[in-house]
């Protein structure tokens, strides 16, 4: 079946990609792509969900079945998986945490039940071509297994040591993948067979991250135009303050701007929402730093993040943090530690009323 491609970011089609019409329930899924008209590097989207002509109804264990078979093209390089980012949701202004939940529970279901491909191999259709590349890459998986299994044989027979299976196991000098295994011994049963101990240990040389993937803060430069992301940005909080308040915008910041990093004080961490702040981020993940622990040593990574301080200055260090966005939520009444008794949100033109915030948010 032939599928016309989509655009990188542009809206999938609707119709499915994953049509089997076999009746063998051992059967070789395939997915089926013409190359007329494709263009290069062209994705294509296909829905998990789909099922063979013979079923009428789809399942957990279809989409997995789906899964796997692109997973096994894959590795037989017939296709390359690739990615596509989410489309973030916002929040409407009249819109209720349990409304806003279901729906956005219901866009992460089906942004997750599709995936996006690239076609390295044209001729999959073609039984032999088909037969090739999956023969070729179950030899090469049958290799590895042995290997395997000969490293445990050797282990289980005590007779070569143990770090230096470790070693053979590890040690990899693939392309952006290089790693050096360092190898020590405390006692393993060749030398204690042997009656010696080699406790020499050279840290091993570590290789630094050499792809990083850049921050997008296109979102919050649309929404708020006026604001420099280069520098802090102010949100002034109304006292006595209410965790709520707070509550909700780390929430939107984290949902809507992709604020990955999030510095609080030790007294907020038992609110609940605050533990669950993970569950809006499109990748499921947000560090949960402790303001008080950064007075010591501020963390290093370079992700969008939100500060709040409930009492006293700002740290001068909180200020000068290199970020892609950094967003301070400080009392109205904070002073600036670099102008002693005026208050920040006077001095800083990076400022942002929690009303104007909201009404960025949720449009």
């Amino acid at each position: 079946m032939s599928r016309t491609p989509i655009p990188p970011f542009a809206p999938p089609p609707p119709a499915p990609l994953l049509p089997r019409p076999e009746r063998n329930p051992h059967e070789q899924r395939s997915v089926t792509v013409s190359r007329a008209g494709l263009p290069a590097n062209a994705l294509l989207e296909l829905d998990l969900d789909v099922v063979p002509q013979r079923l009428h109804q789809q399942s957990d264990y279809n989409a997995s079945w789906n899964m796997r078979t692109l997973i096994m093209m894959a590795r037989a390089k017939m296709l390359k998986l690739e990615s596509r980012p989410p489309e973030m949701i916002a929040r409407g202004e009249e819109e209720t945490d349990a409304a806003f939940d279901l729906r956005n529970e219901e866009h992460w279901a089906s942004y997750f039940r599709k995936t996006v491909v690239s076609m390295l191999e044209f001729g999959h259709k073609n039984q032999t071509t088909f037969d090739e590349r999956i023969g070729d890459e179950r030899t090469r998986s049958f290799r590895s297994a042995a290997a395997s299994n000969d490293l445990l044989d050797k282990l289980l027979g005590g007779d070569v040591e143990v770090s230096s299976l470790l070693d053979d196991l590890y040690r990899s000098h693939a392309r952006r993948r290089t790693l050096i295994v360092s190898r020590a011994c405390g006692g393993c049963p060749a030398h204690r067979r042997e009656g010696s101990v080699d406790l020499n240990y050279a840290e091993p040389f570590a290789h630094g991250i050499d792809a990083i993937d850049p921050v997008d803060t296109a979102v919050f430069r649309e929404r708020f135009p006026h604001l420099n992301v280069a520098a802090p940005i102010l949100i002034p909080l109304a006292e006595p303050l209410e965790t709520g308040i707070i509550v909700q915008i780390l929430e939107d910041l984290v949902a809507t701007f992709g604020v990955r990093e999030v510095s609080i004080p030790d007294r907020l961490r038992s609110e609940a929402a605050l533990q669950k702040l993970h569950t809006r981020a499109s990748d499921g993940i947000v560090l949960l730093q402790s303001l008080e622990e950064e007075a010591q040593r501020v963390s290093a990574y370079k992700l969008a993040r939100a500060t709040v301080v409930t009492s006293g200055n700002v740290p001068e260090a909180m200020l000068l943090l290199d970020r892609p966005l950094h967003v301070l939520l400080v009392p109205s009444s904070t002073p600036d530690p670099f102008h002693p008794g005026r208050r920040i949100v006077e001095t800083g033109a990076n400022t942002l009323t929690v009303d104007q915030f909201k009404l960025g948010a949720r449009s």
